[in-house]
C-alpha cells in the first residue's frame, strides 16, 4: 500500500511538519503519525503539499512545491513540482532556447514520467529566488 503523506510549514516554529493533513474550519494542521497533542502542527495552508510518490537522486521524498533540477538528454532544467487535473507535472522556471529538446515556453508543463533523474534544490516557500523567471 502506498503511503500518502503531506508536509506543511509551521509558521510559529519555523519548521516543516510531515504526516497526515487535516483541514478544519478553524485551521489546517499536520499530524506527524500519532494523535498525541505534541505531534500536531498548525501549518500555513499555502505551504501544504502532498508527496508525489517519487524520490530524488539523494533518496528524499519529492513534494508539491519542491524546486527540482532535472536532466533529460543533454539538457538540465530547474522546474517546480505542481499538480493539475491530469496529475503531477513539472513547470520550468525559465524559457528554454528554441534548440532545446523539449522547446518549453514559460508556463508550459511536462508530465513527471518524462524524467528519470530529479534533485531537490529547494522549495517555493523557502527559496523563491530559485524560481524567478528569466524572459527574453
Amino acid at each position: 500500500m502506498r503511503e500518502i503523506k503531506f508536509r506543511g510549514k509551521d509558521p510559529k516554529m519555523g519548521v516543516w511538519a510531515y504526516g497526515s493533513y487535516v483541514n478544519t474550519t478553524f485551521q489546517p494542521y499536520i499530524i506527524d503519525g500519532t494523535m498525541l497533542s505534541d505531534h500536531i502542527h498548525v501549518v500555513d495552508p499555502e505551504s501544504v503539499g502532498q508527496c508525489i510518490g517519487y524520490k530524488d537522486l539523494n533518496g528524499k521524498d519529492i513534494f508539491e512545491g519542491d524546486i527540482v533540477k532535472t536532466k533529460q538528454a543533454v539538457y538540465e532544467d530547474i522546474s517546480v513540482i505542481i499538480w493539475d487535473d491530469l496529475g503531477y507535472k513539472l513547470r520550468p522556471t525559465i524559457e528554454l532556447p528554441q534548440s532545446s529538446f523539449r522547446k518549453f515556453r514559460h508556463g508550459d508543463t511536462s508530465p513527471i514520467a518524462n524524467y528519470f533523474k530529479f534533485e531537490i534544490i529547494g522549495n517555493v516557500y523557502d527559496n523563491p529566488e530559485l524560481i524567478e523567471c528569466e524572459h527574453e
